[in-house]
């Protein structure tokens, strides 16, 4: 699922289960490669930058690591980070429970839905949202959690609804906050992209317009950091009948409710009774909704969240980084470079102030992660620094619109290949998935 990015925003009616933007990692880091050039360094002296070796300007390590990993994969993973090659465990993630509030705050008053739901299916049964908002559930489903508040799942892919009556053109962003709340506190880490705007929908008593924020879970036990995805779906008519629809699922599992099981909920939701007089849509008043995991800004909606174990520190080319003490995560804005070969330039000058007398591999095109914005991947070693060394990647991406460029750096110490993959990644999709153009 994570392999392929989503299209531009546009008006979509069946929400598939959710997928990053992100379709390749950053590199994880090569142990091959450098071999020749770590046994140079065995016998070379050790240089110490400012009497210790420091990622961004850290001198030290509280001691807060993250579980290494090793392998023999010299793969390109799937837009994680740049791929230097995690440390492969077989980890298994379950797709965690999710809900709703049971109420939300003041609303409009009520009108009694007065439609009569459609008949049940053969099999399957009927989830009854109130205000004359049904949902069929396919066969091979179960309904689970709160009746008030129920879960549909075919044992790999969850979707939870919930039907409230709002005011009438209400601004759609502190509805996804209340909501966002109700989850954010429960995960170790977690990050969600800016609100999408997904267009409007006719066709029913009133106009329907539908948003979506998507988060990604960090997960300590996968090889890549990624636990279950999930989107929010907004749906607000224009009366304020509001539908949200989450759907979610583990990183390795794609799929939706059966088409026909979906247009029987679309129906029921265009053509529920009114309850007010309608009013005009309003774009969201924030671009994003707040989260209580630590998030660095890099530019506009542009933002990634901490891993666990990472705390916000200074860079001493300005901006700041996510460091853990001994690898660190931080995207430096080249706002005007008007090509990819002088963003690249741009990127390697930030790499050589920090750690000088760096060597460099040659540049690899890697996919973008969505039209119009360019991508390359370079893999960089200073072995003689501190005690085993200083290693690192970065993604240069380009958008030729702009002429705008970010270059998105992962750097580690001890051992060519990243043993800090999984926490890295997280960040790096975090970052990734918090941009459509630069």
């Amino acid at each position: 699922m994570s392999t392929t990015p989503p299209p531009p925003p546009q008006p979509s009616w069946q929400p598939p289960s959710p997928i990053s933007v992100s379709t390749t990692g950053p590199p994880p880091g090569d142990g091959n490669r450098r071999t020749a050039i770590i046994a140079a360094a065995v016998a070379a002296a050790v240089v110490l930058i400012g009497g210790g070796v420091r990622l961004a300007t850290r001198g030290d390590d509280d001691g807060r690591t993250v579980a290494a990993t090793t392998t023999e994969d010299e793969s390109t993973t799937t837009e994680d980070e740049p791929a230097t090659t995690p440390a492969a465990t077989t980890a298994t993630t379950t797709a965690v429970a999710i809900s709703f509030p049971t109420t939300l705050p003041p609303a409009t008053t009520v009108v009694p839905a007065t439609t009569t739901p459609p008949a049940p299916p053969e099999q399957g049964g009927v989830v009854d949202l109130g205000f004359g908002v049904t949902l069929p559930v396919p066969p091979g489903w179960e309904v689970t959690g709160d009746p008030d508040l129920p879960t549909i799942s075919d044992g790999e892919l969850a979707v939870t609804m919930l039907a409230v009556a709002r005011p009438a053109g209400e601004d759609p962003a502190p509805l996804f906050q209340i909501y966002i709340e109700t989850i954010d506190d429960r995960f170790e880490a977690v990050s969600y992209r800016p609100i999408d705007d997904f267009g409007t929908i006719d066709g029913g008593v009133v106009p329907v317009k539908q948003y979506g924020v998507t988060y990604n879970i960090f997960s300590p036990d996968s090889d890549d950091g990624i636990g279950p995805l999930g989107t929010v779906y907004l749906y607000q008519r224009a009366d304020g009948l509001t539908v949200f629809y989450d759907i979610f699922a583990r990183p390795d599992v794609q799929g939706q409710l059966p088409d026909e099981n979906f247009a029987a909920f679309r129906d029921s939701l265009l053509n529920a009774p009114a309850l007010a007089q309608p009013a005009a849509f309003i774009p969201p008043g924030v671009p994003r909704i707040t989260t209580i995991h630590p998030r660095i800004d890099v530019s506009g909606t542009e933002a990634f969240t901490l891993a666990p174990g990472y705390e916000v520190d200074t860079l001493p080319t300005d901006g700041l980084t996510a460091t853990n003490g001994s690898s660190d995560f931080f995207v430096v804005p080249f706002p005007s470079t008007g090509s990819m070969d002088l963003a690249v330039t741009a990127a390697q000058a930030v790499i050589d102030t920090i750690f000088p007398g760096s060597t460099f591999d040659a540049p690899v095109a890697i996919e973008g992660p969505r039209e119009g914005i360019e991508r390359v991947d370079i893999a960089w070693s200073n072995p003689t620094l501190g005690e085993g060394g200083v290693f690192g990647n970065y993604s240069v991406f380009f958008d030729a619109r702009s002429g705008g460029a970010r270059g998105a750096y992962s750097v580690w110490l001890g051992a060519p290949a990243n043993p800090f993959y999984p926490t890295i990644n997280f960040m790096f999709r975090s970052y990734v998935d918090s941009f459509v153009a630069l």
